[in-house]
Parts: C-alpha cells; structure tokens; sequence
C-alpha cells in the first residue's frame, strides 16, 4: 500500500511522493483500525521473534528511506542521515495515526483528511533545505 502510494504521489516529484506515503498510512491506520493497533503492540513489538514481520517491518521502512534518499538526491530535502530524517517523518505521520485511531483528536473539531494533510505540510516545510 505504501510502496503504490509513493509510486502514485511520484506524478509531483519526489515530496509529494513521500507526501503521498504519508497519507496512505494515516489512511491504512484509520481504515484498519484494529489491525494497525495488533502491529504497534507491545507484545509484537520484539519483531526479531517473529521473523516475517520483521521483514514486513524492515520492508516498509525501507519504502520511507527510499523516499528520502530520492528527496534529498532532487535537492527537495535538506541534507542529513537519511535513516534520522526517516524515522522522523515516521514519528510523526504514526503519531497522528496513533492519535485518529484512539479517537484523540476528531472531537476537537478536526478533520481527519484535513489534519493528514496540515501535518504532512508541516512536516515536509520542516525537510526543505535551506536557502
């Protein structure tokens, strides 16, 4: 789902690819609920046990490197560990998922499309490299 999401965003460069990553797994994390906590529990959280979600783990992460390594070649992604500015953009696009998913933030008037989008915004003005 990721990987066609990147594929898909790609049509408007390299940040809207990983823009459109973003989004896709918001929407994987609201639309499968339940599944996407079952991923995320502690008691899966020692993915070395369990040898095919690591490599599912590994996979998908490796989706978001990808993203950023082809940003920053493009000149769209400031400079920088590759893997840090990675595992940022995960923290943060998790975190909203996290925060949808547990029904934190919609009473608060917010729309989920619109907040995904703030901040998927947000995030990659964060990214852009200086001037």
């Amino acid at each position: 789902m990721l990987l066609a999401a990147q594929r898909a965003g790609a049509d408007t460069g390299t940040v809207g690819a990983l823009r459109a990553t973003g989004l896709a797994y918001v929407e994987f994390a609201v639309t499968h609920a339940s599944l996407f906590r079952v991923m995320f529990h502690p008691l899966v959280a020692r993915k070395s046990t369990l040898p095919e979600l690591e490599h599912w783990s590994s996979e998908t992460f490796q989706v978001l490197l990808d993203g950023i390594q082809a940003a920053q070649a493009a000149g769209h992604v400031r400079r920088g560990e590759p893997r840090d500015l990675a595992l940022t953009c995960w923290s943060a696009v998790h975190g909203l998922a996290v925060l949808l998913v547990d029904d934190q933030v919609q009473a608060k008037g917010f729309s989920t499309d619109a907040l995904a989008e703030a901040v998927a915004t947000s995030l990659f003005l964060g990214l852009k490299p200086e001037a």
